[in-house]
């Protein structure tokens, strides 16, 4: 066997060891729950971004995560809570 740690160690990525599954049947569901996890989280991930925008101005201009889903409720629609979805998806 290579002393090379790095060698190793990728050696027996790819292997069926120890009742982990190999890379490539790994992959498509960790694809899937990350995709599953932006499209349900965007809406919060858009609220914290709006946020910490909301930062910058005076304490007393300040919104409060529910005044921040309203207003995009109503000034973008329902879809507007996913802007930036496929964005996120892309990285």
């Amino acid at each position: 066997m290579d002393s090379n740690p790095i060698s190793v160690h990728t050696t027996g990525f790819f292997r069926f060891s120890s009742g982990t599954a190999p890379v490539p049947k790994r992959v498509p569901p960790g694809g899937i729950s990350g995709f599953a996890s932006t499209v349900i989280l965007q809406p919060l991930d858009l609220v914290k971004t709006r946020l910490q925008q909301d930062n910058t101005l005076k304490a007393s201009e300040r919104r409060s995560i529910p005044a921040i889903f309203k207003k995009i409720w109503i000034e973008e629609g329902k879809l507007g809570l996913w802007k930036g979805t496929g964005a996120t998806l892309a990285r």
